[in-house]
Order: structure tokens, then C-alpha cells, then sequence
């Protein structure tokens, strides 16, 4: 078997993928995403900032799993606790608050506008 792609052991060839894959502006497979979202009603956006983007999104994600987790996942049950749900919608604006404050930007913002 010949060598693994990601040898660890390797700085050298780890630290090269990473400045390659990190200081990139073009996305390497684009045209296969494109490729791939042709035929869909999906429209394909890219984002400059990633780690905003990621950081956007688990604010409500972890918010409303925890709602789910309550009710052992039964959504329809969880949905008829207001106060449950009005605190979920606390947390993910105090989340947006902190992350704003932090300097990110929301993304998408109307994310935010939606909770608040």
C-alpha cells in the first residue's frame, strides 16, 4: 500500500496542503459543485468567511436541539411549551449578541433579523 495522503508525520507536506487549502481564493472543486447543483432548484452560494458562517449557525442549532433534547426529540411536543420556546429564542439572540461583539459578522444576517 503506498503512503496515506494526510501523513501527520510529514510536517512538511501537512503544512504545504494547509497553506494551499487556506490561502486559496478559488474553491478547488467548484465546477464540480456546479456540476452537481445544475439540474436543482438549489442556488449555490459561497462565502468568503467561513468560520462566521459556521459560527452563525450553531447559535440556533445548538438552541433548538436542546429544545428537542427536552422533549426527547417530539418537535410537536416541544412546540406547545412557549416559555420553552421564547427562552430558546433568548439564547440564540444573547448567541448573536456574543458573537457580534466578538467581531463576527452574522451570516446570512437575516438569521439574526429573524430572532430578534
Amino acid at each position: 500500500m503506498g503512503k496515506p495522503p494526510f501523513n501527520h508525520s510529514d510536517n512538511r507536506r501537512t503544512q504545504k496542503l494547509r497553506e494551499n487549502i487556506f490561502t486559496q481564493r478559488e474553491i478547488p472543486i467548484k465546477p464540480l459543485l456546479e456540476n452537481a447543483f445544475q439540474q436543482v432548484k438549489y442556488k449555490l452560494v459561497y462565502h468568503d468567511d467561513m468560520d462566521a458562517w459556521l459560527k452563525s449557525h450553531i447559535v440556533p442549532i445548538v438552541a433548538l436541539s436542546s429544545v428537542s433534547f427536552l422533549f426527547d426529540g417530539d418537535l410537536k411536543k416541544a412546540s406547545k411549551d412557549k416559555a420553552l420556546l421564547k427562552q430558546a429564542i433568548s439564547v440564540m439572540d444573547e448567541g448573536f449578541h456574543i458573537l457580534e461583539k466578538l467581531g463576527y459578522t452574522i451570516t446570512p444576517a437575516n438569521q439574526a433579523s429573524f430572532i430578534r
